[in-house]
C-alpha cells in the first residue's frame, strides 16, 4: 500500500492471498514440548480453510505441522492418472510422513458453501475421496500415524459443521466446552480472513476504475491450482512482473451474478460467477488455470468461454510437465489481443442469440420456439433415446411408448457417431457425453423430419459426477447451433426418475431390469451355446416379442412372455452347464460397461476363453436412487407420506426383480 491506498499496477494479490491464509490468520500458541502433533498437508481446500483447521487444533492444545513441500517420492507412488493437484497431494502427505506427526488430518468435504445457491454445492469426487486414495497408497508408511478423516458438510455455512468438529474433538479426547471455544475462535478467524479478501478486492477495483485506462487480470480456478505456488507455476508473478495487477477471483463480490442453471459443483458455481463478474466489467480480464484430467473443468471451461463471448480470456492447462517458455509466449499473446480488443471496444455478446429452443417445462409439457405449450403425448412429438446397451435401451424405449410417448431407441454407436461427437465437444469431456452429443447431432442432421418436435432423452442428476452436466451441455449445444424443434428431456435420480406417473415408474424399472438380464443371457449364449447362431436366432425372435409386451401388455402377460422366452431357450444345447463356467464381473462406469461400442472387443476375448462376462446392471441406478432418498441425501425434501410411498415402491420393485430373475433363470443361461 502507498499512503493508505492500494497500489494498482503490478500488484500480485495472489501472493497476498497466500500470506493471509498461511500467515496472518493463524495464531501459534506456546505449547508443551509433550503436546501431540497434527499434520495437515497443503493440499486441495487447505489452501482456503487452513485458518479454520490450524486454529481449531492449536486452541485444543495440539501442535500443527504443515506438509508444504511436495516430495517427488510421494508423487511417484500415485496409483492412477490423477490431476496435478492430486499428484501434489501425494507429495504433501509424503512430506508429513517424513516429519512423523502423531496424527494426519485428511477431512472429507462433501459440499461447499455458496451464498444464494439453489443446489447443494458438491465438492469434486477426488476432493471428497482424498483420505481414501492417500490411505491406500501410503498404508505401509502410516502404521504408526493415526489418520483423522471427519466428514464436513459446509453447504449451509461453516457454522453448520459445528457438530462434526465436536465429534472430531471427542475423537481426540478433548472435552466439549474446550472444543466449543476452539471452534468459535477458528470460525471467527476464517470469517475475518474471507471478509478481508472482499475488502481488498473492493479497494483494488476502486483504484482500477478511477482511471479508464487501467486494467487488471482476475485469476480464476480452484484455490489449490490457481492460487497455490506449488501448482500455479509462477503464473501470477508473470502478470505482476509485466506491470499488470493479478486478482484472485475470491477477492471479488460476485454472489449476485446469474449463471447457467443446474450447476451443482461448489467450485464451479464460484468460477462461473467470477467469470460473469469479469465479463460485465470492461476493465477486468480473466485467466483460467485448469489442469489436465480435471473432470469438472472439462465442462466448466466451455461454460466459462460461453460467458466470456467475444471478450478475450486466457485458459492455461497445467501439469508437472508444463514448459515455462510456452506459458510466457501465451501470456504475451494474450496481452496483445487484450490491447487490440480495448482499442476496438467491441460490444457484441454472442452468448445471447435471440434463439428460442424447444424447452421441456415439466415431465409432460413442452414449450415450442413460438412459446406455445405442447403435450409430450402429442402426435408431433417423438422422443429418441441414445444407446446405453442395446437391450436396456430398447426395453426402456418401449416403456415410454407404454405411457403414450412415441419413443425410438437410437442404434449402437459407430465411428461416425464418435467423429460427430468430437466435432461438437472439446474432446476433454468423458466418452459417454461425446457419444451422446454425436448421437443427437447424427439424428438431427440425417434422420429428423423438419417438423418433428424431437426430445433427446438424457438421464440427469445433481452431482458430483459429470453425468448431471450432460443435459446442460446438450441444451447449450442446441442453443449455440440454433437447432430447431429439438430439446433435451431429463429425468433425475434425485426423485427416482418420477414425473410421468407411477405406472411408468413401475414399467420403466421393469423394462431396464429385463434388458439387464437379457444382456447377460446373450453373453452366456456367446460363451457356452453349442450352436450359437441357432440360439441367437431364438433370442432375437423372442426378444422382439418381449419388447412388444413391454409396450402393450399388462404385467401378467409380460411375465407370460418371459416364461415362453425362458422355455424356448432352456432346450438349447450347452457346451457346459452355466453353474460350472467361470464368470467375470464387468464393472466400472455405468455407460461404458454397458455400451457395445465403448467396450470394443473386450467381451469377445472372454467368450474365446470360455468365460462368461457378467455386466453390472443399469438397474442398480434404481437401487441407488432409493438409497439417496432413504439417506435424505437429495436436494429435494420429502414429506412423511412421500417417504412412505417410496418405501412401498421399493418393496414392489424388489418383488418384481425377484420374479423376473426367477423366470429368466430357467433359460439355463
Amino acid at each position: 500500500q502507498t499512503n493508505g491506498k492500494v497500489k494498482q499496477k503490478g500488484r500480485n494479490l495472489v501472493r497476498l492471498r497466500q500470506e493471509l491464509v498461511f500467515e496472518k490468520y493463524i495464531h501459534p500458541l506456546e505449547l508443551s514440548e509433550k503436546a501431540k502433533t497434527i499434520g495437515i498437508p497443503k493440499s486441495l481446500l487447505v489452501n482456503s480453510y487452513y485458518p479454520l483447521y490450524y486454529n481449531f487444533f492449536t486452541q485444543l492444545g495440539f501442535k500443527v505441522i504443515l506438509g508444504d513441500i511436495p516430495q517427488t517420492a510421494g508423487v511417484d507412488q500415485k496409483q492412477a492418472a490423477f490431476c496435478y493437484p492430486v499428484e501434489l497431494a501425494h507429495g504433501f502427505i509424503q512430506d508429513l510422513i517424513n516429519k512423523k506427526p502423531d496424527y494426519i488430518f485428511l477431512p472429507r468435504i462433501l459440499e461447499l458453501y455458496n451464498k444464494k445457491s439453489d443446489f447443494r454445492d458438491k465438492a469434486c469426487i477426488l476432493l471428497q475421496a482424498e483420505s481414501n486414495y492417500l490411505k491406500t497408497t501410503f498404508k505401509d508408511q502410516l502404521t504408526d500415524i493415526k489418520i483423522l478423516s471427519p466428514i464436513f458438510d459446509f453447504a449451509k455455512g461453516f457454522e453448520s459443521a459445528r457438530e462434526s468438529f465436536m465429534d472430531l474433538a471427542n475423537e481426540l479426547d478433548i472435552a466439549k466446552p474446550k472444543a466449543r471455544g476452539s471452534f468459535n475462535f477458528a470460525i471467527n478467524e476464517l470469517t475475518e480472513m474471507m471478509d478481508e479478501f472482499k475488502t481488498i478486492g473492493r479497494s483494488v477495483l476502486e483504484e482500477i476504475e478511477s482511471d479508464k485506462n487501467n486494467m487488471a487480470v482476475v485469476l480464476i480456478g480452484r484455490s489449490y491450482s490457481s492460487f497455490a505456488k506449488e501448482a500455479n507455476l509462477g503464473i501470477p508473478q508473470k502478470f505482476s512482473s509485466r506491470n499488470v495487477t493479478i486478482i484472485p477471483h475470491d477477492f471479488l463480490s460476485y454472489d449476485e451474478e446469474e449463471i447457467i442453471g443446474h450447476m451443482y459443483w461448489g467450485m464451479g458455481r464460484k468460477i462461473l460467477r467470477a467469470a460473469s463478474f469479469v465479463k460485465n466489467n470492461s476493465q477486468l480480464f480473466a485467466t483460467y488455470i485448469t489442469n489436465f484430467s480435471c473432470g469438472p473443468d472439462s465442462f466448466l471451461i466451455g461454460y466459462f468461454r460461453d460467458i466470456m463471448g467475444d471478450k478475450p480470456s486466457l485458459t492455461l492447462e497445467l501439469d508437472s510437465h508444463s514448459a515455462d517458455a510456452g506459458l510466457n509466449t501465451r501470456i504475451e499473446a494474450f496481452f496483445d489481443i487484450v490491447k487490440n480488443y480495448r482499442q476496438i471496444e467491441k460490444k457484441n455478446d454472442n452468448h445471447k442469440t435471440g434463439f428460442n429452443p424447444l424447452t421441456v417445462l415439466d415431465a409432460k409439457t413442452l414449450l415450442t420456439h413460438k412459446n406455445k405449450e405442447l403435450s409430450v403425448f402429442d402426435d408431433s412429438v417423438k422422443m429418441v433415446m441414445a444407446n446405453m446397451g442395446r437391450y436396456a435401451t430398447e426395453a426402456f424405449s418401449a416403456a415410454f411408448r407404454n405411457s403414450g410417448i412415441k419413443c425410438e431407441p437410437l442404434p449402437v454407436y459407430s465411428f461416425e457417431t464418435l467423429k460427430r461427437g468430437r466435432g461438437n465437444t472439446t474432446c476433454k469431456e468423458c466418452l459417454p457425453l461425446i457419444l451422446s452429443a454425436g448421437s443427437m447431432m447424427e439424428y438431427y442432421h440425417t434422420v429428423k423430419p423438419a417438423n418433428e418436435k424431437t426430445l433427446f432423452f438424457m438421464v440427469g442428476g445433481d452431482g458430483p459426477c459429470r453425468l448431471g452436466q450432460y443435459s446442460v451441455f446438450l441444451k447449450e449445444l442446441i442453443r449455440k447451433q440454433k437447432l430447431e424443434n429439438i430439446g433435451v428431456y431429463t429425468l433425475s435420480d434425485e426423485n427416482m426418475y418420477e414425473g410421468i406417473g407411477s405406472e411408468f415408474d413401475k414399467r420403466g424399472s421393469t423394462a431396464v431390469l429385463i434388458g439387464d438380464v437379457i444382456q447377460n443371457i446373450y453373453h452366456s449364449i456367446q460363451t457356452i451355446a453349442v450352436d450359437k447362431e441357432k440360439a441367437l436366432s431364438i433370442l432375437e425372435r423372442e426378444w422382439s416379442k418381449i419388447v412388444l409386451a413391454i409396450e402393450k401388455s399388462d404385467q401378467k402377460n409380460l411375465y407370460k412372455q418371459l416364461e415362453i422366452f425362458a422355455e424356448k431357450l432352456s432346450v438349447v444345447e450347452r457346451k457346459r452347464n452355466y453353474e460350472n463356467v467361470p464368470k467375470v464381473a464387468i464393472i466400472g462406469e455405468i455407460f461404458v460397461r454397458n455400451d457395445e461400442f465403448s467396450r470394443v472387443d473386450l467381451l469377445d476375448k472372454l467368450y474365446e476363453k470360455t468365460i462368461i462376462p457378467k455386466v453390472a446392471p443399469i438397474s442398480e441406478y434404481v437401487h441407488y436412487s432409493n438409497y439417496l432418498i432413504e439417506k435424505e441425501s437429495t436436494t429435494q425434501t420429502f414429506s412423511l407420506k412421500e417417504k412412505l410411498g417410496y418405501k412401498i415402491r421399493k418393496h414392489v420393485q424388489l418383488s418384481i426383480e425377484k420374479r423376473i430373475r426367477g423366470i429368466l433363470a430357467k433359460t439355463g443361461f
